[in-house]
């Protein structure tokens, strides 16, 4: 069994197919950009933990050093 598509059939289909494209261009490229800022956010929040710890590390010393010299 031959299946024959006409120009017109064949013009709407291509028409869907560059729609669904550019859907999925789109998709990606959104997905890209959440990825940028879900590590812009990692970033930021190792950031954070990381002056926590050091804060910490400061106040126990300065503590140490309160109960020596105290």
């Amino acid at each position: 069994m031959k299946f024959k598509i006409t120009q017109k059939e064949l013009r709407i289909l291509l028409d869907k197919f560059n729609k669904e494209i550019e859907i999925i261009k789109k998709n990606h490229a959104e997905i890209l950009k959440l990825r940028n800022v879900t590590d812009m956010l990692k970033n930021a929040s190792e950031s954070l933990n990381c002056r926590s710890d050091q804060a910490k590390e400061l106040l126990n010393l300065n503590n140490g050093y309160l109960k020596i010299h105290g």
